[in-house]
């Protein structure tokens, strides 16, 4: 009880937070024919927007000496709700940016060879000269080097709450008798 009443506080403030500095539009291209996932259908949409895909990314917003050269992030949509997302950043990094992803290890990352290649075409489809790093199942993946970080993270998005099973009603007590006058036996 405790925790669902510290949730819906968190939710309200959350949302007078985002009220009061304004929530902006953000760049949208709809069916842009981004890559598809397995089952081969086009993203729902493309945000563009550098900010906003860094911040929802890395959780944080850049940092002023954060250069983000090119960012995407695709949903794909079921029934009106995120059924999955991917997003592919590129970024000239402050040492604040490189000290929380790579030294900080801010999201758990290790080293690995795992590396798609895929993405949009400004993305790399080789991790040549670059240091790789990801999370078990390749989910968020960094390729970092002296000047860039090319990040790469993709999700299931969220999925509608289960239905609570309704609990069988107790038959009602026509009449409450007495309680017994002495105790059980003893085995």
């Amino acid at each position: 009880m405790k925790l669902a009443l510290v949730f819906a506080a968190a939710a309200g403030v959350a949302g007078l937070i985002g009220a009061s500095i304004g929530l902006r539009e953000l760049p949208v291209e709809s069916g842009k024919g981004a890559q598809a996932p397995a089952n081969g259908a086009p993203a729902d949409s493309v945000v563009t927007d550098g900010v906003e895909v860094f911040r929802r990314a890395f959780w944080r917003h850049p940092a002023p000496d954060d250069r983000i050269v090119h960012a995407e992030r695709r949903e794909w949509l079921d029934q009106g709700d995120v059924s999955r997302w991917s997003w592919f950043i590129e970024v000239e990094p402050s040492a604040g940016l490189t000290a929380h992803l790579v030294e900080g290890n801010a999201f758990g990352l290790s080293a690995t060879n795992e590396f798609a290649g895929s993405g949009p075409e400004w993305f790399p489809t080789s991790a040549e000269g670059f240091r790789i790093l990801g999370s078990e199942g390749a989910r968020m993946v960094l390729l970092v080097n002296e000047e860039r970080i090319f990040a790469t993270g993709s999700g299931a998005g969220f999925r509608a709450a289960a239905e609570v099973p309704s609990q069988p009603r107790a038959e009602p007590v026509a009449e409450i008798g007495r309680l017994p006058d002495q105790s059980p036996p003893d085995p």
